[in-house]
């Protein structure tokens, strides 16, 4: 396009020689005009889930039409573009032709079955005789169904994720997977489907859509929206979920691309949804022991975390080739701050938390103000911008799992100072306790303690939810920007 500026329409046409997967009338820039005709047949039957509320200008049985339509905006803690663009997905019901009829999505059912008959789903996952010397060497080694789930789960996480997200297997034995050391998620976590079974376990596959690749609907089944497959353990009192995808997960959590409303069970004898939503938390407690003197303190960082806090840590401490690298990637953005020493228990314990000890001196870590000294009680950990800064909000504020948040600051003030001024205390919490904050301050002799705890109790807010939520997090971000203020005896 040699003479193309700014200012030029490009008008596209194309076709398909099938039925699309998806249709977007709806993208990141803004479309003028975005228009889809499938013409009529008789042999196939499909139909469309329709997502997103940009009205149609024409909406007819076989021609769609958007104009003028406003460019996607994405907001904080968005669950998926997926689930608000407007666009169609579509799936195709059933064929008929002469005398052949083949169902695919008239219902849920009709995808088990079609599932189960494949040769990369159902008959790969009936093929468990490789399995036979594992299950009875686990067997042997526990004494409780706790110890067999646990060296289930890590015998299973031998055949190592390739980051491929899939619903059916690339191969037709399961054992080669395991020979190999690698698959995609539906590999791995059939494998555990099978050695679950194995072990007495009522055990199932759940086929869902990742959280990036959007929600499956509760309208209409389909196949294409299927993209990922976890395992469950069902029995008279709950149901447990397993991916043994991650190489740093324990078995009771799903990782967070897996925490999307609700799957499919697809056993062979019945097929229902299910939900997805964790019983975990991200739960991380932060204790500073510190000396202050003058413009700068001594003492510790201590950090612990659990679940899915200890989680993200281990994978994202993984993503450093040494303790020396991670330190310094550690110091970015904390100016003034030097470690003299560092530890890090339990890293590979997984059914433990991650504890994290530094031996700090940190400089300038308080300012003088007309011979009073003021301290940032928070340092580094402060929440200084509140995530909702806009007034409005179209779409649920989604974070994944809930929090559950502690920082205890303790601090030694420096000999010929008193305290002038702290935090004062505050209780705040949403309705039906979904999340809440308390700050606490107290003074013995020298010492000072703070505490401040953070819980979001809940992980979906809707969009009338909004303006208590954003009003919430903004009376945390001014709690935790009040100084101690020391002045002078």
């Amino acid at each position: 396009m040699p003479n193309v500026k700014v200012g030029s329409v490009i008008d596209i046409q194309f076709g398909y020689d099938h039925i699309p997967y998806t249709w977007d009338f709806q993208q990141e820039i803004p479309v003028v005009h975005s228009e889809l005709v499938i013409e009529p047949g008789s042999y196939i039957m499909y139909h469309k889930n329709s997502y997103g509320s940009i009205p149609l200008t024409v909406n007819t049985g076989d021609r769609w039409v958007a104009e003028n339509v406003p460019a996607f905006k994405t907001e904080p803690y968005i669950s998926s573009p997926e689930n608000y663009r407007s666009h169609f997905e579509f799936d195709i019901e059933f064929i008929i032709f002469q005398k052949y009829t083949q169902d695919y999505t008239t219902s849920w059912d009709a995808v088990r079955e079609w599932l189960n008959k494949s040769f990369y789903f159902g008959v790969v996952l009936d093929n468990d005789g490789y399995l036979k010397s594992a299950a009875a060497d686990i067997k042997a080694k526990c004494s409780s169904r706790e110890e067999m789930l646990r060296m289930a789960y890590a015998f299973a996480k031998q055949v190592k994720w390739n980051h491929i997200n899939s619903v059916d297997t690339d191969k037709t034995s399961l054992g080669s997977c395991l020979k190999e050391g690698k698959g995609n998620a539906a590999e791995v976590n059939l494998v555990l489907v099978q050695l679950l079974r194995r072990l007495g376990f009522d055990a199932a596959p759940v086929v869902m859509s990742t959280r990036r690749h959007g929600r499956l609907s509760t309208l209409h089944s389909s196949i294409n929206k299927l993209n990922y497959v976890i395992a469950a353990v069902i029995s008279k009192d709950d149901t447990l979920l397993l991916d043994a995808t991650e190489t740093h997960c324990p078995y009771y959590l799903l990782p967070f691309r897996a925490l999307n409303g609700q799957g499919q069970v697809m056993d062979k004898k019945s097929s229902g949804w299910i939900n997805l939503q964790p019983s975990k938390k991200d739960k991380e407690m932060v204790i500073y022991t510190l000396a202050i003197d003058s413009l700068k303190m001594e003492g510790k960082l201590t950090y612990s975390r659990g679940d899915y806090a200890a989680l993200n840590f281990r994978n994202d401490y993984e993503e450093f080739n040494s303790d020396e690298a991670y330190l310094d990637h550690f110091k970015e953005g904390r100016q003034g701050l030097k470690i003299i020493a560092h530890r890090i228990d339990n890293l590979d314990s997984l059914y433990e938390p991650v504890n994290e000890e530094f031996d700090v001196l940190i400089n300038n870590a308080s300012s003088n103000l007309n011979g009073e000294l003021l301290v940032m009680p928070l340092l580094f950990d402060q929440e200084k911008e509140n995530p909702f800064n806009t007034v409005e909000r179209k779409y649920p504020v989604d974070f994944g799992y809930a929090w559950d948040r502690t920082i205890i600051a303790n601090y030694t003030i420096p000999q010929g100072y008193m305290v002038s001024n702290l935090p004062s205390n505050m209780a705040i919490k949403l309705h039906g306790n979904s999340a809440s904050f308390v700050c606490l301050s107290t003074v013995s002799g020298a010492n000072i303690t703070l505490k401040y705890k953070l819980n979001i109790n809940k992980c979906v807010f809707e969009p009338a939810e909004y303006a208590d939520l954003r009003e919430f997090f903004g009376k945390v971000v001014t709690k935790e920007a009040e100084p101690i203020v020391l002045k002078r005896n």
